[in-house]
């Protein structure tokens, strides 16, 4: 590299976490950071790695690398009911760039702040493309954390945000052809932040904590994470389709592709399928907006109407 691994570190992360808690005993600097961690507590731990090209596309900005990586990596935390406590990051550089490194470094000082997420240590090196590692550490109170194997018969499973939003938010950052049922330039803007900038709900993931049974973070799509919560929890569930309230950005088009998932999934794994245990009833629980309020709203009937068909359905036998 042009510039020394120590240099870099010195003018671009060396200082990003000055707002520091007192529980950072020792953070970047040393050969080891140092971390209180408190009586009754246990710590949780987390590692992603992001791979120009495969988790993000090649030559992506600085800030969508440095919103997009950190909150993917947080989210594990939020999964787990975890209160945020440090982060230690490998950065593979094939070069130095000034100017970027500038802006990726600003930009991470503002999110490590916003996720009140400290940067205590980490790795520089140079290598043949861009890549980075983060490992999160979270602190829960002694055998209180929500796991992939918590859930139980009869539970309800609940989604926080909007299935396939970024998804789609990734095809327009790529300008790739796709069908929309809006036109709306902040529709389509919507969706692009969902992907360049999405952000770990952690605070919602705390709270949640002692609630739910069991919680994991959405990361490879619906159907293949809800598959690996439910062989965690050596349970069944069923998908009702009709509940899952529509995302304006992608309405018929979010439920045909999980249509589509659903069928694949149920012909790929009949044998697991046919032992389902459990009805779970798939709703929105991020009420955040007027546009959310609505489509909750929407929800709520489509539920009543279906209590209602049951109820008289049990008066007739």
């Amino acid at each position: 590299m042009s510039h020394s691994e120590f240099d870099v570190i010195e003018t671009y992360f060396a200082h990003l976490s000055d707002w520091a808690g007192d529980h950072v005993r020792i953070g970047v600097g040393d050969d080891c950071a140092q971390l209180k961690v408190g009586e009754g507590f246990e710590l949780v731990i987390s590692t992603d790695t992001f791979v120009q090209g495969v988790h993000f596309p090649e030559g992506a900005e600085a800030e969508l690398v440095a919103d997009r990586t950190l909150n993917a990596a947080a989210s594990d935390l939020a999964a787990m009911g975890a209160e945020p406590w440090a982060v230690v990051g490998a950065l593979v550089l094939p070069s130095v760039d000034a100017t970027w490194l500038r802006v990726f470094s600003d930009q991470l000082r503002s999110e490590l702040q916003s996720l009140n997420l400290p940067l205590v240590g980490g790795n520089l090196t140079k290598g043949p493309m861009l890549s980075i590692t983060w490992t999160v550490m979270g602190r829960v109170k002694a055998g209180q954390s929500m796991t992939r194997g918590g859930a139980i018969v009869g539970d309800d499973l609940y989604v926080s945000g909007w299935l396939g939003r970024a998804a789609l938010g990734l095809q327009l950052y790529l300008d790739q052809e796709v069908s929309l049922d809006t036109e709306s330039s902040s529709a389509v803007e919507t969706a692009k932040q969902a992907y360049r900038s999405p952000k770990a709900r952690l605070m919602l993931g705390q709270q949640l904590n002692g609630i739910a049974t069991a919680g994991i973070d959405v990361s490879d799509g619906l159907l293949a994470d809800l598959m690996h919560l439910l062989s965690m929890s050596g349970v069944g569930a069923t998908i009702e389709l009709d509940l899952i309230a529509a995302d304006s950005v992608r309405r018929d088009r979010a439920a045909s592709e999980l249509d589509r998932q659903v069928a694949e999934r149920t012909q790929a794994d009949t044998e697991f399928l046919a032992r389902e245990l459990a009805s779970v009833r798939l709703a929105l629980a991020d009420v955040a907006t007027g546009e959310e309020i609505r489509e909750l709203i929407k929800v709520v009937h489509r539920l009543e109407a279906r209590l209602d068909h049951l109820n008289g359905v049990a008066g007739d036998e």
